[in-house]
């Protein structure tokens, strides 16, 4: 709709022009079939400014040098190659718009030198005004240009930013998952002959977890799938009892305490990270800690939550962090928080993190 608009209202600049270069011919005693040429290549010139701008304005300034130096010299003549000057600038490439200048500098110089007037001010405004209407187009399009790139730039940001967070959630959930379903299968295992009740009850926990990792990495690609999906519940502080039990089956006895008032607003986001690194760090305690017990303490804090997970393993002071200690940073920072995380004097190690709400 819009190419069907600016194609019509060029068609209108060109056929102005054109009738009013020809009403200003016509009066000449002596008009020359290439006048009228020239006039109508200068009129045409305009219906192409949008598409070819440096062509179309190349063509019109040398019609005016040709037309003003060996046929006819007339005033309007100067206001096309006015608007084709402006349309250079506005609609052309860098290089291509300083070239258009330099060709419209030419048709003024030689509309000067074909007539009486001498060089002087009129000259030098004529130019002034000339490079006036070319830098307007110009930098109207140079600031249209960076804000196109400034938004492309943000939106690829946006597309980096997002796929690190979807890869963050997807090692969390499978991460956890899948270390939380070797454990069970390795203690369902070795009861299998000596103890089958155990045994089968270990299994049908499995079973469950895997159930439930199924369904939330379900709703995780349809995020991805469609826009609707990203609608769909995620994991919040209210499902901390679940994955406290999920652990508790796994052979880990996970204490927890959740102090302080939920701030009002959407805090959704900061709570599915919250209960992402509680989630990290139990996992981490079962699989690495060889830890009997962990003890989980979540703060609505003044600005934020504040979480502490603590496991009576073996601490190790020289650790080297891993994709999730590296992951819990990482969402710590998002939100404008912190993280710490070592070993605790007498053995165990500590978790610590403080994600901001405002």
């Amino acid at each position: 709709m819009d190419t069907r608009r600016n194609l019509i209202l060029d068609a209108a600049i060109a056929s102005g022009m054109g009738i009013a270069m020809f009403m200003e011919l016509i009066r000449s005693p002596d008009i020359g079939f290439e006048s009228i040429v020239l006039t109508a290549l200068m009129a045409g010139t305009l219906a192409f400014r949008r598409r070819f701008p440096l062509s179309a304005h190349t063509l019109n300034s040398v019609a005016l040098v040709l037309q003003v130096l060996f046929f006819f010299v007339g005033g309007i003549y100067t206001y096309s190659n006015l608007i084709s000057t402006f349309s250079v600038g506005t609609y052309a490439t860098r290089n291509r718009s300083i070239a258009g200048l330099a060709a419209s500098m030419l048709a003024v110089a030689a509309y000067f030198l074909s007539t009486d007037v001498g060089i002087g001010a009129t000259p030098a405004v004529v130019a002034f005004l000339w490079t006036i209407a070319w830098g307007s187009g110009y930098s109207a399009t140079r600031r249209r240009e960076l804000l196109e790139e400034t938004k492309a730039r943000e939106a690829a940001e946006a597309v980096v930013e997002e796929r690190s967070r979807i890869a963050r959630e997807l090692h969390d959930l499978i991460g956890h998952t899948v270390n939380v379903m070797l454990v069970q299968a390795g203690a369902a295992r070795r009861l299998v002959d000596s103890d089958p009740d155990r045994a089968k009850s270990g299994l049908v926990s499995l079973e469950e977890v895997g159930r439930s990792a199924l369904g939330e990495l379900d709703r995780m690609l349809g995020i991805l799938r469609t826009e609707t999906a990203g609608h769909q519940p995620q994991p919040s502080l209210a499902q901390l009892p679940i994955l406290v039990d999920r652990f508790e089956k796994s052979g880990l006895h996970v204490s927890y305490e959740v102090t302080g008032s939920r701030p009002p607003g959407n805090v959704q986001p900061v709570e599915l990270s919250a209960y992402r690194i509680v989630q990290e760090a139990l996992t981490n305690t079962l699989k690495h800690a060889n830890a009997g017990q962990a003890r989980v303490r979540i703060e609505y804090a003044l600005g934020g939550i504040d979480i502490e997970v603590v496991d009576d393993g073996e601490g190790v002071s020289n650790l080297t962090p891993g994709r999730g200690l590296l992951g819990i940073g990482e969402r710590a920072s998002v939100f404008g928080g912190h993280f710490e995380h070592g070993p605790v004097p007498g053995g165990g190690f500590r978790v610590h993190a403080f994600l901001a709400t405002t």
